[in-house]
Order: C-alpha cells, then structure tokens, then sequence
C-alpha cells in the first residue's frame, strides 16, 4: 500500500501500531487515515474509534482481510468514512484514497497496518 500510494504521490507515513499513528498524528496532522482492522494491541474498532477521538474529521480508510457486510456496517459507525475488503485492486485503494482526499490541502497518509 505505502508503494502504490508513494509511487501516485502521497507522502505516507507508515506505523506499526495505533500508538504509533496516534504519536504520528500528534508531531505532523494528517489528511487520511488507513487501518487495518486486525492490529495488535487493540481491536480494529477501538483504533477506529480511539483515531475518530484524537482527529476528529481526518478520514479514516479501514482495510480488512475478515469482512464481511456487517463489519462494514458497524466499522463505519464506529466513525470510519469507508472500508475496503482484502485483497482489493490498486484502482479500488486509488477511487477510495482520492474521494476521501478531495478538497484536501496537500496529500499526507498515515498508514496503520
């Protein structure tokens, strides 16, 4: 992801952990968020709502390997603005990454995998 993304012009910060990102976010605002659902330390939903507390209004792009229609039903009301199922084509994270940026000052991603 973080290839595709810098390759289409993205400055992306890549972290191993909600803290991470949350520290990340902290030093450098971003104007996305991506996560996957399964990270250590905390579930999917409890970095999506821990995110949605701390950048409030920053999208949040939520990935997952295990979805399914009601994961994605309650991930977005957990606050995230859209959700992809793995695998997905580098066309569906582009489509998705470029809605959510539109009207974006510059083009700074925080990646939480």
């Amino acid at each position: 992801m973080h290839t595709v993304l810098s390759r289409e012009g993205y400055a992306v910060t890549t972290c191993g952990s909600a803290r991470e990102a949350l520290e990340a976010l902290e030093m450098a605002p971003a104007d996305l968020i991506i996560t996957d659902l399964c990270m250590p330390e905390l579930s999917g939903l409890d970095v999506v709502r821990a995110l949605r507390e701390a950048v409030d209004g920053t999208p949040i792009l939520v990935s997952s390997a295990i979805y399914i229609p009601s994961m994605r039903e309650e991930t977005l009301n957990a606050g995230a603005s859209d959700a992809l199922g793995k695998p997905f084509t580098y066309w569906e994270l582009l489509d998705s990454v470029s809605a959510l940026l539109r009207g974006a000052s510059s083009r700074s991603v925080v990646s939480c995998q």
